[in-house]
């Protein structure tokens, strides 16, 4: 079996387990969520972070660009009626240099 590829790059701003990664729709930015709720955007030119920060306390179940917005899928521990797991959906708006700038909940 022929040995794997060495990686191009690794990320290492984050240091929990990754549970969500995406990449924007002009292949510029690079989205990561882990499961200590840290998300973070880096520049794919430079490979460098842009901005991390702690977006939520529970674990981030995805990252995703929309209409220049970073909208977001977190956990809650708690189950819903009948046992259901609860999410809640983020929508943050994001700014020329990557930064966030306010948050909004969309709904349960």
């Amino acid at each position: 079996m022929p040995t794997a590829p060495a990686p191009f790059h690794i990320l290492r701003n984050h240091s929990a387990a990754l549970s969500a990664l995406s990449i924007n729709p002009s292949n510029t930015l690079l989205y990561s969520g882990d499961q200590e709720g840290n998300v973070g955007i880096t520049d794919l030119s430079s490979r460098r972070v842009v901005r991390l920060w702690q977006a939520h306390q529970g674990s981030i179940l995805s990252v995703e660009e929309w209409n220049g917005h970073l909208i977001r899928q977190v956990y809650f521990s708690k189950l819903g009626e009948g046992g259901r797991l609860i999410t809640k959906v983020v929508m943050d708006e994001i700014i020329k240099s990557g930064c966030m700038s306010h948050s909004s909940f969309l709904g349960d």
